[in-house]
């Protein structure tokens, strides 16, 4: 009788072992069960964007056990389009271009509307500024007028709105403006060679280029007059904002530089990803934030408070709507 009691206990445990490992062992809800590769677009190869993007690529590679972040180089103008159509995952665009990609139209006027965008997050500020070479004669921005400046390429989906911003001021009418090179270290390069007088910049502060510039021979950044950047805030309300260039970014600046600052803002839309991806590649990554630090300078730009300003012109993706509340971001 003893043992035929002890049969059935064992029976029972086997079954009951047999119902719950499979549970245990389970992916969570939302979860797949395979490996989710993820296709992140781009652009440049030295530029702040890229070196923020390779970060977040090792660190979520590293800590995600079923989420594989790629890259794909390409022109961040074609970035919009390849998401509308399903040949890229994660995308990014700056503030200045963000109404244009919604309604199909500037920049982005050869492809439908994309109201499906869905925010991830926001990288720091691309700050504007304005460099001149160390012995240059040109100390003013009333000094710039006449002269010939360089300015960032109207194909780039990171800047071309504050193109509208120095035409509708009259910028246009007083300033010789030039278009830059691709890649744009040639930018730096031609100022150094005496091709135009001044370089006009908008990205992170650890562009790599504008330091060496900085060290040899050496440069200047004029300051931004206010009345110029109250026009950059009122062109994109809650995509622009107010920072400087804090003492010392660059060799030999021996003061602060108040200036402005739009975003580039990463996106991606819910058909493209699934809650659950979005919420493993933020945490992830943002688990991990210190980690990411010393791989680049760049990553010093990703801080809280700018990380979340991007709802002001689409959604935030749920997935990373779920995360930044989780960890009392939001």
């Amino acid at each position: 009788m003893k043992k035929n009691v002890m049969k059935v206990v064992a029976g029972l445990l086997l079954a009951l072992l047999l119902v719950t490992v499979p549970l245990l062992t389970a992916c969570p809800a939302g979860v797949p069960e395979e490996v989710v590769e993820v296709t992140w677009g781009a652009s440049g190869t030295t530029g702040s964007n890229v070196q923020c993007q390779m970060a977040i690529e090792v660190m979520v590679n590293k800590y995600s056990e079923w989420v594989r972040i790629s890259r794909m180089s390409m022109g961040s103008a074609a970035m919009p389009g390849m998401v509308q159509r399903g040949e890229l995952d994660i995308a990014f665009v700056g503030s200045s271009s963000a109404e244009d990609m919604l309604t199909g139209t500037g920049l982005f006027e050869e492809l439908p509307a994309f109201p499906e965008v869905r925010i991830l997050w926001m990288q720091a500020p691309m700050f504007l500024r304005i460099f001149v070479l160390k012995d240059s004669p040109i100390k003013t921005w009333d000094d710039l007028r006449g002269k010939t400046v360089n300015m960032p390429r109207a194909t780039s989906s990171t800047f071309p709105g504050q193109h509208s911003v120095w035409e509708e001021s009259g910028f246009y009418d007083e300033f010789n403006f030039l278009p830059s090179r691709s890649p744009t270290r040639l930018d730096s390069e031609d100022l150094r060679s005496g091709k135009f007088d001044a370089l006009l910049a908008s990205g992170g502060l650890a562009t790599s280029h504008h330091h060496e510039l900085a060290m040899t021979p050496g440069i200047r950044l004029i300051e931004i007059p206010s009345e110029v950047q109250d026009r950059i805030l009122a062109r994109f309300p809650g995509g622009a904002v107010r920072t400087a260039i804090p003492l010392g970014t660059y060799e030999g600046q021996n003061m602060i530089y108040p200036t402005v600052g739009t975003f580039t803002t990463y996106f991606t839309t819910e058909e493209a990803l699934s809650e659950a991806v979005v919420y493993e590649i933020c945490k992830a990554f943002f688990d991990h934030l210190e980690e990411a630090v010393p791989l680049t300078t760049a990553m010093l730009d990703y801080q809280k408070p700018w990380l979340l300003l991007a709802q002001t012109w689409a959604p935030r993706h749920p997935g990373a709507e779920k995360y930044f509340k989780e960890v009392g971001w939001l």
